[in-house]
């Protein structure tokens, strides 16, 4: 059996010249978009108008795991940088929470935060009760500042599921548990307490 090779590692810099030739090789295609594209050779207001009319949707855009951006936001870096916030706060976008599992609304904020958009409005949609998934939820409200219910205006079809949650909610976001989790829970246990006695579900 022929023996793999083990990459050398070489301490001729060349991972260093590697980082600067892209570098000229993405300036480089910049500023052949500035003079060839017909796009970005338009005025600034008929540029914006283009980008108002492809990325602002009537309807929310469903938040999946997969979720793409427009091909539009992925053409070139000038594109991106003058569209990009504009395709986060004209949207709505429409995030469905199953049991209180919020590991999709951590990822999309955490995407959106990395793009420098902190308050897109996103639209949660509730199936489901878990009251241990429904705990990190109110963990990640209260350590990282995750968005809850309580940000949000109330849903057309509001039910006690959606007040348990809320409720919750507000409960982390007390400033008087700003350091200690372990209050924060305490009052939290005392509302399932009480929640449990009109709904067994919560229990679980």
């Amino acid at each position: 059996m022929a023996q793999k090779r083990k990459r050398q590692k070489t301490a001729d810099g060349s991972g260093k010249q590697n980082k600067k030739q892209k570098q000229h090789q993405n300036q480089a295609i910049t500023d052949r978009n500035k003079t060839q594209s017909k796009l970005l050779s338009l005025p600034p207001g008929l540029r914006n108008a283009i980008y108002e009319y492809t990325l602002v949707r009537k309807k929310p855009i469903n938040v999946i795991p997969r979720l793409k951006q427009p091909a539009l936001l992925r053409a070139c870096r000038q594109t991106r940088k003058e569209s990009l916030k504009l395709w986060c706060y004209s949207n709505k976008f429409a995030l469905r929470t199953h049991n209180c599992d919020t590991s999709l609304l951590i990822k999309f904020e955490s995407h959106l935060k990395a793009t420098g958009v902190d308050d897109a409005e996103i639209l949660m949609a509730l199936y489901g009760k878990d009251w241990s998934k429904l705990m990190v939820w109110c963990k990640a409200i209260w350590e990282q500042g995750t968005r809850g219910m309580n940000d949000a205006e109330r849903s057309e079809d509001y039910d006690a599921e959606e007040a348990v949650i809320r409720a919750a909610h507000r409960i982390a976001m007390k400033a008087d548990f700003e350091d200690d989790w372990a209050r924060c829970e305490e009052e939290l246990a005392e509302l399932r307490f009480v929640v449990s006695r009109f709904d067994g579900a919560w229990l679980r």
